[in-house]
């Protein structure tokens, strides 16, 4: 009986380990297809075409979620990063209060309080931006 446990237990964590990794597989290509919208946005509109991406998202934000604090925050890399080299302010509508009032719709919706959803931003933002300078360097 205790070996059929202990096989059962190494079955259950195998499938586990499996499960993660694709949920890890599926968020990688969530965030690599929201920077590539960003680039895309940026390249053909510059500010403009990343907040007319992320408008759009927001407005169908409950088939999205997650997805579109994906393309804010890689719109919000962009344009931070572009208004630095240029010597310009950064548009008030990736400040970080007009930010944060957008993502915490999202987070209220997937039951995170602001603290937790301030610490999956930070854990998702440095991929994200990895993402988005492959992504530029293109």
């Amino acid at each position: 009986m205790r070996t059929i446990k202990i096989i059962l237990f190494i079955v259950i964590c195998a499938f586990m380990s499996s499960v993660y990794a694709q949920f890890s597989q599926d968020i990688t290509k969530e965030m690599a297809k929201a920077s590539q919208e960003a680039v895309a946005g940026y390249k053909k509109h510059r500010v403009y075409g990343m907040i007319e991406k992320v408008a759009r998202c927001y407005s169908r934000l409950s088939e999205e979620m997650l997805y579109c604090s994906y393309i804010d925050l890689a719109s919000k890399y962009i344009e931070l990063t572009a208004s630095q080299a240029r010597g310009y302010p950064p548009s008030q509508f990736f400040s970080d209060e007009s930010f944060s009032d957008r993502t915490s719709e999202i987070f209220e919706k997937a039951g995170l309080d602001n603290g937790q959803g301030d610490i999956l931003l930070k854990t998702i933002s440095p991929e994200i931006n990895k993402l988005v300078d492959i992504e530029l360097s293109k």
